[in-house]
């Protein structure tokens, strides 16, 4: 059985007691309780480094930051503030990707699970138990270095646990489903801090795939199917924002004809110095076998939708990048065009310089 180190992802330690009793009193019974947990107040070193969210603009203050390690720990937390009167308003993050900042909760108490991210393998290699706080980029550096993979999100700071729960859409779901579709059981701590095991509630387990985003409680584990390393093709395929329309009916039409379960194609817009607005179809082949004519092939009707303006699609790992998953900056690969762009500035050039869609 292999494990994945659980080490902190936070450079500061916390709030000391005094910083508690003198802030935020009401929390030393938990913390005289539970002394190891580690908790952050306003005015701790750290705050607002374990406050941030991936939108940068949400500015949703919470009043504590709680770091469990700890199934114990997370349902101490959530016991605690539900049985506070008045109760104590909680909210729950893993990866903190949600845009409209719902892993934060104004001068309420966060529950971040990041701590909480182990990885151990099972005996047959077909499934692994994972901490309900680990991102999909560190689920596939662990995995990769044993052979094997699963589906995650296209961003690597995305949370696994969320992201699944939700659905969870990504570059391998036309080979192995749905990132709901890998969750054979769960650990989930309810409202009331009860915890409970989908091995015992087969009807939970059926509810969280899919719907189990917040609904029922936190996720503090998950089991979920794993896959030996595949073989890949993947990267972009650039074409100029112009030709979206005839990209979108030949790549139809492509589709209609010939739609394999180990392709993916998944766009995304920019704007890019040197090229302009872009569409860009991030390009997967998966499969068994090493032989990639066929999906050689594949590729090479797909370049044929459009001009291409650059090519980066190539035999690669999973957990690679390029091609995937992707980092949010684009960075174009071909000499002069090597400019990162930040979310900001590339949105707003794209709205300034996109042509209709559709005429």
């Amino acid at each position: 059985m292999s494990k994945y180190p659980d080490t902190t992802i936070y450079t500061a330690a916390g709030a000391s007691r005094e910083t508690v009793q003198a802030e935020v009193p009401l929390f030393l019974p938990l913390l005289d309780a539970h002394p190891a947990l580690t908790l952050f107040t306003r005015s701790t070193p750290g705050f607002e480094e374990v406050r941030q969210v991936f939108n940068a603009n949400t500015t949703i203050q919470p009043l504590v930051v709680v770091s469990p390690r700890t199934e114990a720990e997370v349902s101490a937390t959530i016991s605690f503030c539900s049985s506070h009167s008045p109760r104590i308003p909680l909210a729950i993050r893993s990866g903190g990707h949600d845009m409209w900042g719902r892993s934060l909760v104004q001068d309420g108490v966060v529950v971040d699970l990041r701590n909480i991210k182990y990885v151990e393998i099972s005996e047959d290699k077909s499934s692994a138990r994972i901490g309900g706080g680990i991102m999909g980029g560190q689920l596939l550096d662990h995995l990769e270095k044993l052979g094997y993979t699963t589906p995650t999100g296209f961003c690597t700071g995305v949370g696994y646990a969320g992201w699944s729960l939700n659905g969870g859409y990504g570059v391998l779901e036309g080979k192995y489903g749905l990132g709901c579709d890998q969750i054979l059981a769960a650990r989930v701590v309810t409202a009331t801090g009860e915890v409970v095991d989908t091995k015992d509630d087969p009807e939970l387990l059926w509810a969280l795939r899919g719907a189990g985003n917040g609904n029922f409680g936190a996720v503090v584990e998950l089991t979920i199917k794993i896959y030996p390393q595949p073989t890949m093709l993947g990267g972009r395929l650039v074409f100029s924002l112009t030709e979206i329309q005839t990209v979108f009916t030949n790549l139809h039409e492509l589709l209609v004809e010939e739609f394999p379960d180990e392709y993916s194609g998944d766009f995304l817009c920019a704007y890019v110095p040197g090229l302009g607005p872009i569409i860009t179809l991030l390009y997967t082949w998966v499969q068994d076998g090493k032989d990639l004519t066929r999906a050689r092939a594949h590729l090479e009707k797909t370049q044929a939708v459009g001009k291409v303006l650059l090519n980066d699609v190539a035999e690669s790992k999973y957990c690679e990048t390029p091609p995937y998953p992707i980092r949010w900056h684009l960075q174009a690969s071909q000499p002069g065009i090597g400019k990162k762009l930040t979310r900001q500035n590339s949105s707003q050039q794209l709205r300034a310089n996109m042509p209709p869609l559709w005429t």
